[in-house]
């Protein structure tokens, strides 16, 4: 609001002032930011205040587009196919408002994408790129072989906490774990199998549940290929 003054005048010589007060200018003061348009990925928002002394005056302020993310659901590296095998690559952890916008392969000749369908045709090495709609592109570097693809790595775990399995376990009486298994890659094909040392003390299906049965010692092995995971259980 603008500065201004009070005049005070005398009645009996109304141009003559007496005394004037200078009266100072009220500057604006905002209330607190309202969001107007939320932003996402693709979309800037908007937000605004409103001035609490003069009712009128508006300030609106641009929001910045959300970061774009992506996940895959391989890992780093190279994601090694065997001739006429397929592996679908999963996209999650997507901002707000983003999407897939396309499939790209450098060599079609070599591998096909289809709606993050990879189908490997023949041997050599392609690069999968994934678009979002945000812009942020994911690039896949694909081998295509002629042998299936092996197991290069195997962990277990805990597939209730999702951490690490231990080496050496304690179970009680009719007590039951359940494992879980990350491949590497995860395009091999050898199969996991489980297997115990000793079906008295406790038995493993083919899901990884152990079933503790009798008071001892046993263990568990999980194999993939030429790998191998061992687990030691006491059953008390």
């Amino acid at each position: 609001m603008k500065a201004g003054e009070i005049v005070e005048k005398c009645q009996n010589h109304p141009n003559e002032a007496l005394k004037k007060t200078k009266i100072p200018a009220l500057g604006h003061k905002y209330s607190a930011w309202t969001v107007t348009k939320k932003a996402t990925a693709v979309t800037t928002g908007t937000r605004e205040r409103n001035c609490t002394v003069c009712k009128k005056a508006k300030q609106i302020e641009p929001i910045a587009k959300l970061k774009p993310t992506a996940k895959l659901n391989v890992v780093a590296g190279t994601l090694p196919l065997k001739v006429k095998q397929a592996f679908t690559v999963k996209v999650t952890g997507l901002s707000k408002g983003d999407s897939v916008a396309a499939w790209t392969s450098s060599n079609s000749k070599v591998a096909i994408v289809k709606n993050g369908k990879i189908t490997a045709k023949k041997v050599g090495n392609v690069r999968i790129t994934v678009k979002l709609k945000s812009g942020l592109t994911k690039t896949i570097k694909v081998r295509v072989q002629k042998t299936d693809v092996a197991t290069q790595s195997l962990k277990v775990n805990n597939k209730v906490s999702g951490k690490k399995i231990a080496s050496n376990v304690t179970l009680k009486l009719k007590q039951t774990l359940k494992l879980s298994t990350e491949i590497t890659p995860v395009t091999s094909k050898q199969k996991v199998t489980y297997a115990t040392s000793n079906k008295k003390v406790a038995t493993v299906n083919s899901k990884g549940v152990v079933t503790a049965k009798k008071k001892g010692k046993v263990t568990i092995t999980v194999k993939s290929g030429k790998k191998t995971v061992k687990i030691k259980v006491t059953v008390k």
